[in-house]
C-alpha cells in the first residue's frame, strides 16, 4: 500500500479519453481503448518502480504493458463470436477525470470477485 501511496502521490491527476470498442488478437477479450496510454504508464511505472524496491514483493510484481477497460475476458470462441456480434456495431466515445488509483483484491478461485483495498489520490 506503501508503494501504492507514495506513486500516485508523486503523478498528477489528468483527463483520459476512451475511443472505441476493440478486442485482443487472441479473441477472448473484449475490451474500450484509452487513449492516454502514456499517462497510464507513468502512474503505473512510479508504482512499479516503489514495487520493485522491495525484496519482498518483487517476484510477485506482474507488468501489464496495454492498460484497457475490460469489458469481457477470458471467452470461449462461441462466447466472442455472440459478444463481439452485440458489440462491435457500437461505438464508444467518453472522458473522465482520473484523480485517484483504486487498488483490488480477489481470490484467485472460480466466481470470486474483486473487492475495494483501499484508493489513493493522485496529485493535484
Amino acid at each position: 500500500m506503501e508503494a501504492a501511496a507514495d506513486g500516485a502521490a508523486s503523478c498528477p491527476s489528468f483527463n483520459l479519453h476512451y475511443s472505441g470498442i476493440t478486442h485482443f488478437p487472441e479473441r477472448r477479450t473484449i475490451y474500450i481503448d484509452p487513449v492516454q496510454k502514456n499517462d497510464i504508464g507513468k502512474v503505473r511505472s512510479a508504482i512499479i518502480v516503489r514495487l520493485m524496491a522491495d525484496p519482498d514483493l518483487r517476484d510477485a510484481v506482474r507488468v501489464t504493458t496495454h492498460p484497457h477497460l475490460t469489458v469481457a475476458a477470458g471467452l470461449k470462441p462461441m462466447q466472442f463470436n455472440t459478444a463481439w456480434a452485440l458489440l462491435a456495431p457500437h461505438e464508444h466515445a467518453s472522458e473522465e477525470r482520473v484523480s485517484e488509483i483504486v487498488l483490488l483484491k480477489r481470490l484467485l478461485r472460480e466466481g470470486e470477485r474483486y473487492a475495494m483495498v483501499r484508493s489513493f489520490a493522485l496529485r493535484g
